[in-house]
């Protein structure tokens, strides 16, 4: 199809041959040529809106295969001495034609035919099978709507991040975009339906194919179910094999250069505009439609189009193999302009006539060809009226190929039927609710559906909610497989259609999965044949009294640091079985203290909230013994002891008074305790790679003997891993360029601490060609983390679930990828999902004034070479990261990339897209 054509001067503005197929122009504006404006050689043309300025003519055609259909067309100009339109040989068809200054406008064979303009005109004779009318319905035609989105702002892409993989797809179509794009390839489609929601104006694939996992071409429907006969139509554009088209309301749709599976409409259906379509399945038109085709293909078997009772205009038609190309029934009207039939079989007697009208009207214009044995119809048309059957047989045309113009009978409607009983929607159940406990995170969900007026014809599920992205194993079977499950609560949805493409309403299930059971020790059974099981303490657990959150088991050996707790007000809770009716504490072998009520705490308590202990700096001893009864009364259980150390390693310690020992007979007091004292060692220093070494500690005590040592880290670019951390000289490992701090405390044989000492250890980036002196750096600040975000994906070891995220899309990649390259990486699962596009995350409760480390994570999903994907990376409105390609930083594909900032209050992340969309696969603050 041609159309909005213009051409300035040449002897010929369009010249055309060949006999074997057709042609159809539109809003054509010819001007100035020297022999003729169309010349036609023996193709079959269809014209409509020709718009002529010549002194010669505006159409010739010279060969006798050749036949021309125009209508509705304005020929100025001309000559006193020609005529507009000069048909030496073959057949024209000719409607609504305006001539000027031609001497008449149309000359046939010769033959001036009188009039200088034209209502209707046919060479050779109206064939008809009833009496009737000899024109042509001239059914009233609407143009072809037309929409340009230039703001680009207004496009949504489609993509695939994984070949088959189309779960964002629905996602991006309900963006709330105008226009959704398909970049131009071949896609496989494992959804088989999209819902086009009302506020999409465009769908364009740019040529691209879709197909489903099976490779069914009938496998990706957009369903249109929203709108009327006053919304906006919705375009749908260059879309090659794959796609079928369900209409279900009344909003106009218009279907531009597109090979599809399917049109389905329905008794709902609006208007529809059709050029340059090829469609592959039997597609029908209902009661009251208007449809104007233009260009029309369709080669497929048995039939191509029913109209049931629409009104049906097409402006040049083109069809091969056997079946009929249009039945007309119900009172429908069907006009072809023009057009050839092509079939490239043979026929018998018992074969389809070619076209067949049923009770209602219709006329048409065509050329016929084959070059098959019996490769016409026998039947080239079949009509019936009120009962009565007739046919135009093939041997009764005597060898004619074309048919100028075939009109039906004048009324050719009874009464209309008695009405259909409305269809009832089917019922769908989603089944009962589910529980299933981890590691178990899969299950089938047991969907049904039913008809009250006929039978389900699909089944479609989604889920609604729930803490991460479910994975089905088909959207489209009664009973799927939802798999990918972690803890939580999850909402999913069944819609079922009916055989008439009524929808359900959704009816929902519930699956909860509970987290993985913890193990709970038992106490042991009671030994027979005491009925009564012993009182029991189980464990010890320290407590934060100021939050009463626990800070971890209390065991053997415990160094319990108040660098680390953050606070000296501390509880110990003693964890007794049922039997338990009392605890008597003792504490340092002279403190006792009996607590009657669960939970039994060493400070005492009123519920859950716990009463202070601050221990004093050194070695402590706590027994706990559990009695059956209340105040220590009844059987006694067995006692649990701790032996446990209080240090301080940022504050100097504060030596522990020993006890005053009871007099002895001696006369002389024994002497205080001397506080030891503690020597880190020499600063050190080495260079990358070597990334470890040995602390020189030492200690000594002036009245006695060093017993025990502890280091601990101060500060430093990371967390460094000790060999041990209760010897003189441990090994220090996984190092990074950058400073380090360490601090010794050693105590004596009488527990007494001493002041903290420190060695700096300077780790040295690995050196250059031409090596420099690093300047010793200021000592790093202490780095706090307050979020850690799984972008795009749910909760993930110490990774939180996608949260304070504003736009983008989440989406979730099976691809695994390489962490090797990248120091400190995030857990492989972490770059398997994303956030997607233009998006913020704001970040709150940061506090003003301290140094927080941002790491990003990164990995490239789909793209295998630079420059694919580019985006900016602004923290608190300043450009962090500019035109940043993640394929390039991470030098591959599917290969983790860390980018590190340090800035104050990093409220606010953006990322904005440059080429593709931009992307994060996971933030640690």
């Amino acid at each position: 199809m041609l159309k909005k054509v213009s051409v300035d001067g040449f002897n010929y503005a369009i010249k055309t041959g060949q006999s074997d197929y057709s042609i159809t122009f539109e809003d054509i504006v010819l001007t100035n040529q020297k022999i003729a404006g169309i010349e036609n050689n023996g193709n079959i043309l269809m014209i409509r809106k020709l718009n002529s300025t010549n002194s010669v003519p505006a159409i010739r055609s010279i060969q006798q295969y050749g036949m021309i259909t125009v209508l509705d067309s304005e020929l100025k100009g001309g000559s006193s001495a020609g005529s507009a339109i000069e048909n030496e040989n073959g057949d024209l068809s000719a409607r609504n034609i305006t001539p000027a200054g031609y001497i008449s406008a149309i000359k046939h064979k010769g033959t001036v035919v009188e009039g200088t303009s034209v209502s209707e005109y046919v060479t050779g004779n109206v064939t008809s099978l009833f009496p009737g009318n000899s024109r042509s319905l001239n059914l009233p035609v609407e143009e072809t709507p037309e929409y340009h989105e230039n703001d680009t702002t207004q496009w949504a892409k489609i993509y695939s991040p994984t070949y088959g993989d189309t779960n964002p797809w629905q996602g991006i179509i309900n963006s709330g975009k105008a226009v959704i794009y398909w970049p131009t390839s071949t896609y496989m489609a494992y959804d088989p339906t999209y819902a086009i929601p009302s506020k999409v104006r465009k769908l364009t694939g740019f040529g691209s194919v879709i197909n489903n996992q099976s490779g069914d071409q009938q496998s990706v429907t957009f369903r249109i179910t929203e709108g009327d006969e006053n919304s906006p139509p919705l375009f749908i554009e260059h879309f090659g094999y794959g796609v079928v088209i369900e209409h279900l309301c009344k909003r106009p749709v218009v279907i531009k250069h597109c090979k599809l599976s399917n049109y389905i409409g329905s008794p709902q259906a609006g208007k529809v505009y059709m050029e340059d379509v090829e469609l592959q399945k039997l597609i029908t038109f209902y009661p009251k439609q208007k449809v104007w085709a233009r260009q029309f293909n369709s080669e497929i078997l048995p039939g191509r189009i029913l109209n049931k009772g629409a009104d049906l205009w097409v402006l040049g038609i083109k069809t091969e193999l056997k079946g009929y190309v249009i039945k007309t029934t119900d009172c429908g009207k069907t006009e072809v302009l023009g057009g050839l039939i092509y079939p490239i079989q043979s026929f018998t007697a018992a074969d389809s006539a070619g076209f067949i009208c049923e009770n209602a009207q219709h006329s048409l214009v065509f050329g016929i060809s084959s070059y098959m044995q019996n490769g016409i119809y026998p039947t080239l048309i079949r009509e019936t009226q009120n009962g009565v059957v007739k046919e135009l047989k093939n041997t009764s045309l005597q060898g004619v190929r074309f048919i100028p113009l075939h009109t039906s009978a004048n009324a050719a409607c009874n009464p209309a039927p008695a009405p259909v009983p409305a269809n009832q929607p089917p019922k769908g159940s989603a089944g009962p609710d589910k529980n299933i406990t981890l590691p178990v995170n899969s299950l089938t969900l047991t969907g049904t559906g039913s008809d009250p007026d006929g039978t389900v014809s699909s089944y479609s599920w989604n889920q609604v909610s729930g803490p991460a992205t479910a994975i089905f194993s088909s959207n489209s079977i009664s009973n799927p497989t939802v798999s990918g499950l972690v803890a939580g609560s999850y909402v999913f949805s069944l819609v079922v259609h009916d055989n008439l493409l009524a929808v359900s309403a959704p009816d929902q299930v519930i699956v909860i999965v509970n987290p993985a059971p913890v193990p709970v020790p038992v106490p042991a059974p009671a030994p027979a044949p005491t009925p009564v099981t012993p009182a029991s303490i189980i464990s010890f657990t320290l407590l934060n009294a100021d939050t009463d959150k626990e800070i971890g088991s209390l065991t053997e050996g415990y160094i319990i640091d108040f660098a680390a707790t953050g606070t000296r007000n501390l509880a110990i809770r003693a964890n007794a079985n049922t039997s338990t009716g009392s605890v008597i504490f003792n504490t340092n072998g002279n403190g006792i203290i009996t607590e009657n009520d669960a939970p039994f705490a060493l400070a005492g308590n009123n519920g859950t909230d716990y009463n202070a202990w601050v221990p004093a700096l050194g070695s402590h001893k706590v027994t706990a013994t559990p009695y059956q009864s209340a105040n220590g009364t009844g059987t006694a259980g067995t006692a649990l002891t701790v032996n446990f150390t209080v240090v301080n390693t940022t504050v100097t310690p504060v030596p522990v008074p020993t006890p005053t020992p009871a007099p002895s007979p001696a006369p002389t007091p024994t002497p205080p305790n001397r506080i030891p004292s503690s020597n880190a060692g020499p600063d050190k220093n080495i260079t990358l790679p070597v990334n470890s070494l040995t602390l020189t500690g030492t200690g000594s005590d002036p009245d006695g003997t060093v017993s025990s040592y502890v280091w601990s880290q101060v500060s430093g670019p990371n967390t460094a891993t000790f060999s041990n951390v209760s010897v003189a000289e441990p090994t220090v490992s996984g190092l990074i360029a950058g400073r380090y701090v360490f601090g010794l405390v050693v105590q004596d044989n009488q527990h007494a601490f001493s002041e903290a000492d420190q060695v700096a250890v300077t780790v040295n980036s690995a050196p250059t060609p031409v090596p420099t002196p690093a300047p010793v750096p200021a000592p790093a600040p202490i780095i706090v983390t307050s979020y850690i975000i799984n972008a795009g994906g749910g909760a993930s070891g110490r990774f939180a679930a996608d949260n304070f995220a504003k736009g983008g899309y989440a989406n979730v990649i099976t691809t695994s990828v390489n962490t090797s390259g990248v120091k400190n990486p995030a857990p492989a699962s972490i770059y398997q999902t994303e956030r997607y596009g233009n998006f913020t995350y704001t970040f709150p409760s940061l506090a003003a004034g301290k140094s927080y480390l941002v790491r990003l994570h990164f990995a490239e999903n789909l793209f295998s070479s630079p420059n694919k994907r580019k985006f900016h990376v602004d923290l608190n409105g300043q450009r962090i990261l500019s035109k940043f390609d993640v394929y390039a930083a991470a030098a591959g594909r599917n290969k983790a990339v860390v980018k590190k900032k340090n800035p104050e209050k990093p409220f606010v992340i953006a990322f904005n897209s440059i080429t593709d969309n931009a992307l994060v696969n996971g933030i640690e603050i």
